[in-house]
């Protein structure tokens, strides 16, 4: 799923959020009327349904718009497939994401709400409140839970990868596959392509999750402990307990993300090369150990605190946690970096260096290089003409001298550009010897460019129905000079000129290039501009006009793909 996509999917999941939104309060409004009998107060609540479907569509509209018309260019080109595939998975994981933190989070709510029930004394005046609360934040939770899923799109391609991985297999310098682990965990390196991906973001996930829950569960205990005396009871006895087993849950997440932490230490660029260097390896890896420790430790204090209630068991340990985490994982090592490694890293590094050059060269697969001593000897006369082929295909030419060279002699118009010169081969026919021969040539086609047309002339019709191609290329040998120093041209001009028969074009509109990054409409009542014909005999110029021949392109065949487009493009 490219930007374009994950953005519109984005409006469109928050365009059904927002309507949920209105429509939730606008339900709560009805039955409130009912109930009570306000004539208002039920049209209100309709009329906040209605405003939510409004507000819903007129969002809505772009983001499938957007999603609309890239369905229909995958289409066209055949891949309706993987344009499926592609987005199924990204929806997938949203709702499988969406799903399991509103049944964490509700679940939790349902708990604290079973714990403090109102006691009959105050069920009278404290069930209104309560509703209202609960409501409330059954309302957050809903909205929290989108966005927790929404956060998942973005690692699609990670999900995919991994439920494909398989073992990662390099050929050693006697040539057999063998599993390749890395030099300081011993894993695998599929582990740090497919899983370690997985890992550090359901890893994060989970520790927002539960820090997410802790405070909204938190919110709701303290408003039902506001609610009465009874209430305050039931808080301080049962939900000490909840709240210090959401607290164990995020403690035993930042376990979890540290374990990840250290293995991500092989990405690590604080070192004098890439991946773990001295100090991550002497500072950083012991450090998390011991960070991990500490939170053992405040989870001991949590279990001590949720049976015997002091204060300090709860602020110290909290303090040591987060203290450790900016002492141990920055500031010393940062000192460290500075102080010892630094004035010493070609000693000190020297090991992890070597282990950058022994990857680097097995990753490119230099590992297996014969190293061989070549003696040089003279390029006599009769060794160059043994190899003419050879010779031929030298490239002499700079690609940007020809790009440039091309661009001032051979657009001919204003509005033509060449946007960059390629190499390619071909089999051409010596015309003396009659022979196939493999040439290497430069060649480049020649693009329409709208934002060069006259500013007069730069209309709606001109860019979106006038001038929707280029025309033409422009090819010639990689080291052939004319008399005058410049590129030597096999097909060149306007018409196109050729100078051997192997090069016929025979549609040389060019609709799809590199210049070209908007779109244009074809089989309209306006003419196509083709090219500019050059004077004939009688001294006339006329440009002239054809009509798109290829099968390419979306169709605009109704009304309602006429809309989307506009929508899609801005261009109403």
């Amino acid at each position: 799923m490219h930007v374009g996509l994950f953005v519109s999917t984005i409006i469109m999941f928050l365009a059904i959020a927002l309507f949920l939104l209105f429509a939730f309060i606008g339900v709560i409004m009805i039955i409130n009327g009912i109930k009570r009998r306000i004539k208002a107060t039920r049209v209100k609540g309709v009329f906040m349904i209605i405003i939510g479907l409004a507000i819903g569509c007129i969002v809505f509209w772009p983001g499938l718009s957007y999603f609309y018309i890239e369905l229909l260019w995958f289409k066209s080109l055949g891949f309706e497939k993987m344009f499926w595939e592609l987005n199924n998975l990204p929806w997938k994981l949203f709702a499988k994401f969406t799903l399991m933190a509103m049944v964490f989070m509700l679940t939790n709510f349902f708990i604290a709400w079973r714990l403090c029930p109102i006691p009959g004394s105050f069920q009278r005046w404290g069930a209104g409140r309560t509703s209202i609360i609960n409501r409330s934040l059954i309302l957050l939770i809903v909205v929290i839970s989108l966005v927790m899923g929404a956060v998942s799109i973005p690692y699609w391609d990670d999900f995919r990868r991994y439920q494909e991985k398989e073992p990662y297999l390099m050929k050693n310098e006697s040539g057999k596959e063998e599993v390749v682990v890395d030099p300081q965990f011993g894993k695998d390196l599929s582990y740090y392509l497919f899983d370690m991906p997985i890992k550090n973001f359901t890893s994060l996930w989970a520790k927002g999750l539960f820090w997410v829950t802790l405070a909204i569960i938190g919110l709701q205990y303290d408003q039902y402990r506001r609610r009465d005396s009874q209430s305050r009871i039931y808080v301080n006895k049962r939900g000490v307990f909840h709240l210090s087993f959401l607290w164990l849950l995020i403690l035993f997440a930042s376990i979890w993300r540290s374990n990840v932490n250290i293995h991500r230490l092989v990405y690590s660029e604080n070192g004098f090369t890439f991946g773990a260097g001295y100090t991550d390896v002497n500072i950083r890896i012991p450090a998390y150990y011991i960070y991990m420790g500490i939170i053992c430790l405040v989870g001991l204090c949590v279990i001590i605190n949720s049976f015997w209630k002091k204060k300090f068991l709860i602020t110290l340990p909290i303090a040591l946690w987060f203290g450790s985490y900016i002492i141990l994982l920055w500031v010393i090592p940062i000192i460290f970096q500075y102080i010892k490694v630094s004035p010493n890293e070609p000693i000190l590094e020297r090991e992890y260096i070597n282990r950058n050059i022994y990857y680097t060269r097995l990753g490119y697969d230099l590992n297996r290089i014969k190293v061989s001593e070549i003696v040089p000897e003279v390029a006599t006369l009769d060794k160059v003409n043994s190899h003419p082929g050879t010779l031929k295909n030298v490239q002499l030419w700079d690609r940007r001298a020809t790009r440039d060279y091309l661009n001032q002699n051979q657009v001919f118009r204003p509005y033509y550009r060449f946007y960059d010169v390629d190499a390619d081969r071909y089999w051409i026919t010596d015309p003396i010897t009659g022979n196939k021969e493999y040439r290497q040539v430069m060649i480049t086609a020649r693009e329409m460019d709208v934002k060069k047309l006259d500013p007069k002339s730069k209309t709606w019709v001109t860019k979106r129905l006038t001038f929707t191609h280029g025309y033409g290329v422009c090819l010639g040998p990689v080291n052939q000079f004319t008399p005058k120093g410049e590129p030597y041209l096999w097909v060149s001009g306007i018409p196109p000129s050729l100078s051997y028969p192997e090069f016929k074009i025979t549609r040389p509109e060019i609709y799809y290039g590199e210049v070209a990054d908007d779109h244009v409409f074809v089989h309209t009542s306006q003419k196509e501009f083709d090219y500019p014909a050059q004077e004939g005999k009688d001294k006339e110029v006329q440009d002239r006009y054809t009509t798109y021949e290829g099968t390419g392109g979306v169709l605009v065949s109704s009304m309602l793909r006429r809309f989307m487009m506009a929508t899609r493009f801005r261009d109403f």
